[in-house]
């Protein structure tokens, strides 16, 4: 849900977006909806929408603008960045040919405002939210094991292991697949499935633009948050302490798949987003690259919010 707020109604880069410029939205109430949708989601515990810009959190936290906060990266419209270097370039006496456009943008003079407490700021503002990573998620895994020293314990271990390899291994690849952005003349690192439309800041290393979002976007690729979204149906660490410290998954084994399903070949995980459950078929997972096929396939069939 509020990926998809992001998508329809805010534009810009990977630290931070604006509203689209939309009187049609403004009319019909819209922008109103996504507020209360923001506000049950972060009461709920559901994503935040940490993806405003600076300026834009302090706005609607406090009604006011700090017009000395905002620079050129803030603007996201073609039109308005047009416009604003027409009026970088203008000769005094052309600016009366550009004074429609202006007021047509909403400017009425200067104004100030103060942010509210920080706290609160890392619900909206990208880099300040905590993403999911390996350690917070290997830390939320809470196995259920058969009697130690029993052949099935062995069994679930080996498991557990591969599952500690493969959260590693996709957040190693995500580290290897980021690179570093000039944001405002300051090094952000960013990886690829954070890129946006319309996204055209330049890397360090090639000075290149950034590509767009539809040329990054590997829909194939399994990321932390990926994984984690496919286990409990939010990708998202929980907001505060107490959310993270109950914040579990539960890890279940099963060793008689054969009874229940009776001659077969391969057998997936079940996963139970609604009790942040996942049990494992033992038998099919005696080496880890099975592990890797069946919890890969698994994954990229089933995105959906289900037990799947």
């Amino acid at each position: 849900m509020m990926a998809g707020v992001e998508r329809k109604f805010f534009q810009g880069g990977s630290t931070g977006k604006p509203p689209k410029y939309s009187i049609t939205d403004y009319h019909k109430e819209h922008f109103k909806t996504v507020g209360e949708i923001m506000a049950v989601s972060i009461v709920q515990g559901g994503p935040p929408p940490n993806f405003f810009r600076d300026w834009c959190y302090g706005y609607i936290s406090t009604g006011e603008m700090d017009r000395d906060s905002i620079s050129k990266e803030d603007l996201t419209d073609p039109e308005l960045s047009q416009l604003m270097e027409e009026v970088e370039i203008a000769e005094p006496e052309a600016m009366y040919d550009l004074l429609d456009r202006i007021t047509a943008c909403g400017y009425s003079g200067p104004a100030t405002w103060k942010r509210k407490e920080e706290i609160i700021k890392d619900l909206f503002v990208p880099g300040l939210h905590e993403k999911p990573d390996a350690q917070f998620l290997m830390g939320a895994i809470s196995p259920v094991f058969s009697e130690l020293g029993s052949l099935r314990r062995q069994r679930e271990s080996r498991i557990i292991n591969f599952l500690q390899d493969f959260i590693q291994n996709i957040e190693n690849e995500e580290e290897e697949n980021s690179f570093v952005v000039e944001e405002r003349g300051t090094p952000v690192k960013i990886t690829e499935s954070d890129l946006d439309d319309g996204d055209s800041r330049e890397t360090e290393s090639t000075g290149e633009p950034a590509r767009d979002e539809e040329e990054m976007k590997e829909k194939d690729k399994i990321t932390v948050g990926c994984f984690l979204q496919w286990l409990t149906g939010q990708a998202h660490v929980p907001i505060t302490s107490t959310e993270r410290e109950r914040f579990k998954i539960l890890i279940e084994f099963d060793h008689d798949c054969s009874v229940h399903y009776g001659t077969h070949t391969v057998c997936f995980p079940v996963v139970n987003e609604c009790s942040n459950s996942i049990t494992f078929p033992t038998r099919h997972l005696c080496s880890y690259p099975e592990f890797l096929s069946i919890i890969t396939q698994a994954v990229m069939s089933s995105r959906e919010f289900s037990r799947s």
